[in-house]
């Protein structure tokens, strides 16, 4: 077998791993809870989806990374609004903060369209 074909198979063997080879999971929440915390929005996804903080003063540090405008919406088990950054352009970051006692949240793009395209994370916020 020739040079040529067989630098021709390795090409094709590295193409066909290249495409089929899943990207890397997003970061995992960290294994402490948090008083500040960093997301990321972009088409239509939060980054991490799970979120853990610490009950008090929360801040949150929201990265748009996408085309699109964006914002951030923290609501409580009873769906109430406790925080929220309205919309907020491309390549922009906002501080949202947000008095959190402990339970289940929800954030989430209030954009028409976006929640429903996927942009939304959970958070849990301990003592």
């Amino acid at each position: 077998m020739s040079i040529a074909r067989r630098v021709g198979i390795v090409l094709t063997v590295l193409a066909i791993t290249a495409v089929h080879t899943p990207s890397a999971a997003p970061a995992p929440p960290p294994a402490t809870p948090s008083l500040s915390l960093t997301v990321v929005a972009r088409e239509f996804v939060y980054e991490p989806k799970d979120l853990l903080a610490k009950a008090g003063e929360v801040t949150f540090t929201v990265r748009n990374t996408g085309a699109i405008e964006h914002d951030f919406v923290v609501e409580n088990a009873a769906k109430k609004m406790v925080a929220e950054a309205r919309p907020f352009p491309a390549g922009k970051t906002v501080q949202v903060k947000a008095r959190l006692a402990p339970g289940a949240y929800v954030v989430y793009c209030s954009i028409p369209g976006h929640r429903e395209a996927g942009m939304q994370a959970t958070l849990r916020v301990v003592p």
